[in-house]
């Protein structure tokens, strides 16, 4: 779950730091397609992670109310 909280937070970054490029008339960085496949990959782990943790909520949950 850390790991997915520090790829988060790094892409977050990484949008911030492109807006405030944009702001100043720099040009945009342009991506490579393994960097977008590692994105792509990120954001999958991130994803699945995540509807693992509501699988898991929900189970508990029912669990606890039968």
């Amino acid at each position: 779950m850390e790991y997915d909280r520090e790829v988060f937070i790094v892409n977050l970054q990484r949008h911030y730091k492109e807006s405030d490029a944009k702001k100043k008339g720099m040009e945009e960085r342009k991506w490579s397609n393994d960097e977008n496949d590692d994105i792509n990959k990120q954001a999958g782990a991130f994803i699945m992670n995540f509807r693992n943790h509501l699988k898991i909520q929900r189970e508990e949950s029912v669990k606890y109310y039968q």
